[in-house]
């Protein structure tokens, strides 16, 4: 149908990034869903009507949501940098499904973008209690020990991301920031040839293994 279509559609637009696109085929299509959910609302409730049964049961949603909308909004806001309105798509799509694991790593990376970083450590956690293989959950936990300054904490949940998944060139990026923190220079190196080896045009591990290099090793 229509909203099933618009939501693969839009969520190509956003991964190549064009998302005056993706936001043009987003409004479109939760104007469209919408719609269709207003008026399946007010053909049974004449239906019922007509049917001689109680309708005051029967309301007519004036702000209907779906949670894979609210969760490809919530995506497209994350995109467009604009945390505080992603978080709150987020939280309606985890109200609706709450055992989906890939839900709460959206919320963590968004409070991330707010450092807020106790409550996005608690929101991977729940992605673990899903999800207990999983390594993206395991490279947000990395982040936020970083981010707080626990840098073993930072390279045990790093080396868990990247033993589950092993290519991942962000994750060895963060082991390697993890450990060189740790002072462990060549562990650190090793973190970031494999880093630049998976993604070639990765600057900023370039630049780490030039001053690595360069100063300690």
């Amino acid at each position: 149908d229509q909203t099933r279509f618009g939501l693969r559609l839009a969520h190509c637009y956003q991964t190549v990034e064009r998302l005056t696109e993706a936001r043009r085929v987003t409004d479109e299509v939760i104007a469209i869903w919408k719609q269709q959910r207003i008026e399946k609302a007010k053909e049974a409730k004449e239906q019922a009507e007509k049917e001689g049964k109680d309708t005051s049961q029967l309301s007519i949603p004036t702000d209907p949501h779906n949670p894979s909308l609210d969760l490809l909004q919530g995506n497209l806001y994350l995109a467009e940098i604009i945390p505080e309105k992603a978080l709150t798509y987020f939280q309606q799509a985890q109200q609706a499904s709450p055992r989906l694991p890939h839900i709460h790593l959206n919320i963590g990376q968004t409070y991330l973008k707010l450092q807020r970083l106790t409550d996005a450590e608690e929101a991977f956690f729940q992605a673990l209690d899903i999800d207990p293989d999983s390594a993206a959950a395991y490279h947000g936990l990395a982040q936020v020990y970083l981010q707080k300054k626990h840098f073993q904490e930072a390279a045990e949940a790093a080396m868990s991301s990247v033993g589950l998944i092993y290519h991942n060139p962000v994750a060895h990026y963060h082991l390697g920031e993890a450990l060189f923190r740790l002072g462990k220079f060549e562990l650190a190196a090793q973190s970031w040839e494999v880093c630049v080896s998976q993604a070639p045009g990765m600057k900023t591990a370039h630049e780490k293994l030039v001053k690595l290099y360069q100063y300690h090793l």
